[in-house]
């Protein structure tokens, strides 16, 4: 049955400025005062719980609330009521009209009032009534002076509201590679929805359910979790639009579901951005060296794949030898579209030059050439790229002009000097040499660097500190372009010191200058050694003799003279 309008005598006999309500015979269901909508994807969807932000209008002279008025959820032959109110914010008393609705199921009832003073507020019941199940639009329009506040009105009836994320994106996929994306959806309205998901053209993906029903909001099944699957095999972007119908009529909101299928392979490319590699040349190194070049390896897919470089041996390598190339990190994980850094290496390890006499011509002719194919591949060997790598591997060739220096007799106190004469015959490399430091004798320079075909003079100085024969050997590191050792290198030194020379003098003061520090040099003559007379063993001078005891009174009980000393060595050499 029909629900009574409000007696008109109610609303003439009611104070200004209050509230009216209808009879107490009359349904009074409130809706909410803060109008709008919610907004889901682009298109914009209504609901009794829907939160709005926009609270009123205002004007210069007055403020309207709500700044939308809407009735949710309606029933046939059911009145629904809510407040329209508008405070003065003037300083004056004001005078304010209502212009109701045109459509009959909007009712405005008003008490026309004399003028509403400053800070004051006005209120007014809009009233829908229905005898039918349908939506309906109208506005109510405030006025007060120069103002004129427009506040639209909606009446909706009660319908089923589905939301879903609109977009099903499967980002970058491989070819052939089944993929599974979930979308979820739920029903908010007061009434039940039939659903169906319609395709206007074949699609690449599979959507299940196509179809269903939804209970309604809070109904324990209002919800429902689509799975939606894609095996693309064709490269390049694959996309299907879905349009939704809801008890018989199509909706606004859309199924967007698109992927992108792409190729899953490994590169390598340069670090500085040249772009692809397809070889790598180390050039030439001594054996023991090490050079490395750093490559980019990229995972050019869409999924995380282990990967492993297989580096082979070079034609050359016999069995047993150790790698010549190696790559750090050898193998690992690599995540989709990420780059990895990667340090190949050449190593070259130490030959010896073939047995028998090893000239300068036998070392510089040892030379080999070392070239591989490296492959880089997953566990299956389903993806995987090839990087060439080459180099050569060469033996130090630094000769010295001697191996055996020896010095003339030199006192303590002075220095003689011989020269030693160091070349690198490599036209190729540069090497660097460095010596050790040894009792006694001392070479200058220490170390120094030789380009190719360079050669210094090293001078050695013979330097005793104390009496006797000094003998001693130079060891000289070689080390190659890299700096790392890839040879060693011997001089035997030896002289000797039968003589206290004079004090050294140290040099020094406020007044030195560089010529106070230079040193003196005494080179050798070539004919030193065959001028010295020979002698015969060196013996050293007795303690006994060299300093002899103080023999007194005092002492006589314990110490005994030089003669005695000299009778107990005699008796010790004899027995």
């Amino acid at each position: 049955a029909a629900m009574p309008h409000p007696d008109p005598r109610e609303l003439a006999t009611a104070n200004v400025g209050s509230n009216i309500r209808p009879r107490s015979a009359t349904r009074d269901i409130r809706s909410s005062q803060t109008g709008g909508g919610w907004h889901l994807g682009k298109h914009t969807q209504h609901g009794s719980d829907a939160q709005f932000t926009q609270m009123g209008i205002t004007g210069d002279f007055i403020r309207v609330f709500p700044a939308r008025a809407e009735f949710r959820n309606t029933e046939p032959n059911v009145t629904h009521v809510l407040t329209v109110t508008v405070v003065n914010r003037s300083d004056h008393s004001k005078r304010i009209r209502f212009v109701p609705p045109k459509t009959k199921e909007f009712t405005l009832h008003q008490i026309p009032s004399i003028a509403v003073a400053p800070g004051l507020e006005m209120t007014a019941d809009l009233e829908y009534y229905s005898e039918s199940d349908k939506d309906f639009f109208d506005e109510v329009t405030v006025l007060c002076e120069s103002d004129r506040i427009t506040i639209p009105v909606y009446a909706y009836a009660p319908r089923a509201e589905l939301h879903f994320d609109g977009y099903c994106l499967f980002g970058s996929v491989a070819p052939s590679q089944m993929t599974i994306r979930y979308v979820d959806v739920v029903n908010r309205g007061t009434k039940a929805a039939d659903f169906r998901f319609i395709s206007k053209q074949d699609m690449p993906f599979l959507v299940e359910p196509m179809s269903g029903r939804l209970g309604p909001a809070d109904s324990d099944d209002c919800f429902l979790r689509l799975k939606v699957s894609f095996a693309g095999e064709d490269l390049g972007v694959q996309r299907s639009v879905l349009e939704v119908e809801v008890n018989g009529a199509i909706i606004g909101n859309v199924l967007d579901i698109s992927a992108l299928v792409v190729r899953q392979q490994f590169e390598i490319v340069a670090p500085d951005g040249t772009g692809r590699l397809d070889k790598l040349n180390f050039g030439t190194v001594y054996v023991g060296e090490e050079r490395q070049e750093t490559v980019l390896l990229i995972n050019d897919g869409p999924d995380e794949t282990d990967y492993k470089f297989v580096i082979p041996k070079p034609d050359t390598a016999e069995t047993g030898d150790p790698p010549m190339y190696s790559a750090e990190p050898p193998e690992g994980k690599i995540a989709p579209f990420e780059q990895l850094s990667v340090v190949v290496k050449y190593h070259p390890p130490r030959f010896e030059v073939a047995k028998g006499f090893k000239s300068k011509v036998d070392v510089l002719s040892q030379r080999e050439e070392h070239e591989v194919m490296v492959l880089v591949t997953n566990p299956d060997e389903s993806q995987s790229t090839q990087l060439k790598l080459s180099g050569r591997a060469v033996f130090p060739a630094v000769t010295f002009s001697d191996h055996e220096l020896y010095f003339a007799n030199t006192q303590t106190g002075k220095n003689t000097e011989l020269q030693l004469v160091i070349k690198n015959h490599h036209d190729e490399l540069p090497v660097t040499f460095r010596s050790t430091r040894v009792a006694h004798f001392r070479c200058r320079p220490a170390s120094g660097r030789l380009l190719p075909l360079q050669s210094t003079q090293v001078i050695v100085s013979f330097m005793p500190n104390q009496l006797g024969r000094h003998k001693n050997t130079f060891t000289f590191e070689i080390l190659g372009a890299s700096g790392q050792p890839v040879g060693r290198a011997s001089v035997m030194v030896s002289g000797t010191c039968d003589k206290d020379g004079p004090k050294k003098k140290l040099m020094g003061g406020t007044a030195a200058t560089d010529e106070t520090f230079k040193p003196d040099f005494n080179f050798q003559a070539p004919d030193a050694l065959a001028k010295q007379t020979a002698k015969g063993t060196f013996v050293r001078m007795k303690h006994w003799v060299k300093h002899a005891p103080e023999v007194n009174e005092n002492t006589a009980k314990y110490t005994m003279d030089a003669s005695k000393m000299a009778a107990v060595d005699a008796n010790k050499q004899v027995y």
